[in-house]
């Protein structure tokens, strides 16, 4: 089978890489919509171009495009392990999910909205990301006392390990992040 021809210089991403047709995703209503069309399809036709029928997955086996939306350019997302992530997301519990909502508050320094989850709605302050990392080690990491105090308050363990074994602590140490290292050592008050 002859190598398909070489990519002319005003090659753009919106085409097959085989037959440098215009690829469209049918659905114009948005990601949900093209999330179920890839769900719906059976696995080989997520591998091939519509067009030209050629396969589509890169050397190891995976469907990487460049994404332009709202937050601008994304080059080299592999479209198949956003979509099974976010599947995955959809099958945890809700108690799951709204510990991941707060650990997006906090990030974002929401401590506001954060105490209202977990007052209200009864969230662990231990909750943690995929790698066993809590909220409490991230606000170590970026000295944080605000955050800290925070899941301190509603009752996270500071001792609570990741799975690379580490505290807040060993993050805070670390991370030279006094102000939280005398927090959680109880030199500094809530």
């Amino acid at each position: 089978m002859p190598l398909p021809p070489r990519r002319p210089d005003n090659y753009s991403t919106d085409n097959c890489g085989i037959c440098l047709e215009k690829l469209v995703i049918p659905v114009t209503t948005g990601e949900t919509e093209a999330r179920q069309e890839y769900d719906n399809a059976s696995p080989r036709n997520r591998e091939i171009c519509p067009l030209c029928r050629q396969n589509t997955l890169n050397s190891e086996g995976r469907l990487i495009v460049d994404v332009v939306n709202e937050g601008g350019f994304s080059g080299g997302i592999d479209i198949g392990d956003i979509f099974d992530r976010d599947r995955w997301e959809e099958a945890q519990p809700e108690e799951w999910k709204k510990g991941q909502a707060l650990l997006s508050l906090c990030q974002f320094a929401d401590f506001e909205e954060a105490e209202e989850l977990l007052r209200d709605e009864g969230v662990d302050p231990n909750a943690a990301y995929d790698d066993g990392t809590t909220g409490l080690h991230m606000a170590a990491l970026n000295n944080s006392v605000e955050w800290a105090s925070l899941l301190l308050k509603y009752g996270a363990n500071k001792d609570q390990l990741n799975d690379s074994g580490e505290s807040a602590f060993d993050y805070a140490n670390s991370a030279s992040s006094q102000d939280v290292i005398d927090l959680l050592t109880g030199h500094r008050s809530l």
